[in-house]
């Protein structure tokens, strides 16, 4: 397949596609698709599409006045002068066709990996791609004299590739069982041909890195990152798949070839108001893997079968699935789980092999993160022996469950947890380990479900010995509301384990000289972020480099107010705010 810059003439983009009329020429040079008026170039076709709280039709003049050479609406606008105007009943249901269609259908050529559920999708995300960059090989044959010209490591004769790729995959790249009747003066070199990602942290093109925007892009978006990735070299991709992406239609079309669900607990009901709203947007991802398809890999759906959520996900599936838990029968399990600080140790069974597996990741959750990776490559048959070697290496992910490097060597840890289940977990994998007191930060997003908030306070009081509580992006809302809303989930306020630190920075300086050589501090919420976001101005802030600065200019906390329940609906002074207390 060509990949390269390209442009297409309104006509063949809308070919074969039912409009209800096309008002203007058809010859018009198309340069690119966008939905969002902002974001509109030159000669660009404007989706105007209806969204939660915006009609795109409103910015159909702002799109014109941006260079698009056409729009495609559902009304026709006799005022919108010579703009070329497509009509369609249904302008976001064609979106997902046009975006294939303009970018040559990209995700025919990768093996496409999509993950969703409440926490865990990121380090799986992570997982993946280690091991597929590993995986995902390039063979080329020739002389051994020419290895200085290849430049990468030697393939053993004979690797294992997928018994389950069809014929067809050899021409795509991948090895062959035919190497072991080379010549012995013949040597086989692999090409590493990385695999892109779309997630949370950043969006991963070949060797390019771009920070990301949200957990899922728009349709458009992805369609792009699907191109571009191919054009980079990549023979593959993981994404991680939102429930608002997947109730948006924002991944409608993209044909995945594995589905990962982690598991599923609260978060997110300002949107989706219930749990089985929640769900039913998640078990789209499986009920869209069909197992027809131009592609020349076997459709499959790896299922945390430890979720009371794991049979909805299944409900609708109707392709292969490999089920991976700890505490209930699956077909990919983990047993004889030992976990320090240093990382992990169990042994991993698949069918009748029990092969002894070691990590630097810490926490039982990851040992579920682990095994929802080794079932996307054992989805291809390679071997489970050499995938837990490849996994071995790898290292961590960005705020999750990061240790910060400081000079007075405290036992730091950034994650990301935002939910109580999340926090639960983390603060559940420290309890393990812990030597000295835990001392937990934490704060809760504003715009974001209220209703975790006094739970976020319980499993922060639950798992450890002293908590500070703080913002975390307020957004719209007041901080000191927030903080107000998360105060009455503690069962105990006891004013010498509970502190209420608004300012966030001064939080993290007030647990770190809190901090001894045993203890272990755990900022949580924001992990990976480099940014704190107000009503009025988003600032640069990032939980591991204040973390490193309190440690360096220890002591620089200059106040500690600690909560006190007997100031019920008294005023107290906290910095500069104003706090109400309980």
């Amino acid at each position: 397949m060509e990949w390269a810059l390209i442009s297409m003439k309104l006509k063949k983009l809308f070919k074969d596609i039912s409009v209800k009329e096309i008002k203007g020429s058809k010859e018009v040079e198309i340069t690119g698709l966008c939905s969002n008026s902002k974001l509109i170039a030159p000669g660009n076709l404007f989706i105007a599409k209806k969204g939660l709280t915006h009609d795109g039709s409103r910015f159909i003049p702002d799109a014109i006045a941006a260079g698009a050479a056409a729009v495609l609406t559902d009304i026709y606008n006799p005022f919108l002068g010579d703009i070329v105007q497509i009509i369609h009943p249904d302008v976001a249901q064609v979106e997902a066709e046009l975006a294939a269609r303009f970018y040559n259908h990209p995700a025919e050529a990768l093996f496409l990996v999509g993950i969703t559920g409440t926490n865990g999708k990121t380090t799986v995300s992570y997982l993946v791609k280690h091991l597929l960059d590993h995986f995902n090989l390039k063979t080329a044959v020739g002389p051994c004299k020419k290895v200085q010209d290849f430049d990468p490591e030697p393939l053993d004769a004979g690797v294992e590739h997928s018994q389950k790729v069809k014929a067809t995959t050899a021409s795509r790249g991948s090895g062959s069982k035919d190497c072991a009747f080379l010549p012995a003066s013949t040597a086989v070199f692999r090409f590493k041909e990385t695999c892109g990602l779309i997630g949370t942290i950043e969006w991963i093109v070949g060797k390019n890195v771009f920070p990301s925007t949200m957990t899922t892009a728009d349709l458009i978006t992805n369609y792009k990152l699907f191109y571009e990735m191919a054009a980079n070299g990549c023979k593959s991709a993981v994404m991680e798949v939102s429930s608002h992406a997947l109730d948006q239609g924002r991944v409608c079309s993209i044909d995945f070839d594995v589905a990962i669900f982690t598991n599923l607990t609260q978060d997110h009901l300002d949107y989706h108001h219930t749990m089985e709203h929640y769900a039913e947007s998640k078990a789209r991802l499986f009920s869209s893997l069909l197992p027809e398809s131009k592609k020349p890999f076997v459709k499959t759906a790896v299922v945390n079968i430890d979720s009371p959520w794991a049979d909805r996900m299944l409900k609708e599936c109707k392709v292969q699935k490999i089920t991976y838990g700890i505490t209930s029968a699956a077909d990919l399990t983990a047993k004889n789980i030992r976990l320090n600080p240093q990382g992990m140790q169990f042994v991993v069974c698949y069918r009748k092999e029990e092969i002894p597996f070691r990590c630097p990741l810490i926490g039982r959750y990851n040992i579920y993160n682990c095994l929802a990776a080794i079932a996307v490559l054992l989805s291809r048959s390679f071997p489970l022996e050499k995938i837990l070697k490849v996994l071995e290496s790898f290292s961590k992910v960005a705020g999750r469950l990061e240790r910060v490097s400081n000079r007075r060597g405290l036992n730091i840890f950034v994650d990301y947890a935002h939910t109580d289940d999340a926090l639960k977990n983390v603060l559940a994998t420290l309890h393990e380990i812990k030597k000295g007191k835990i001392i937990t930060v934490f704060g809760c997003g504003g715009n974001r479900e209220a209703g975790k908030r006094p739970k976020m306070a319980a499993a922060a009081e639950a798992f450890s010995d002293e908590v500070i509580v703080t913002s975390d992006n307020p957004r719209n809302e007041d901080p000191l509301e927030i903080i107000q809303q998360i105060l009455p989930g503690f069962s105990n306020p006891n004013p010498r384990t509970i502190t209420v630190i608004p300012d966030r920075a001064e939080a993290i300086y007030e647990a770190v000289r809190r901090a001894g050589k045993e203890d272990i501090v755990l900022i949580a919420g924001k992990g990976h972020e480099t940014y704190q976001i107000f009503a009025q101005k988003t600032i640069h802030f990032d939980d591991r480099i204040v973390a490193q600065q309190a440690c360096d200019a220890f002591p620089a906390s200059t106040a500690v107010f600690r909560f006190n329940p007997g100031l019920c609906n008294m005023p107290f002074a906290i910095g500069s705010l104003l706090f109400m207390g309980q």
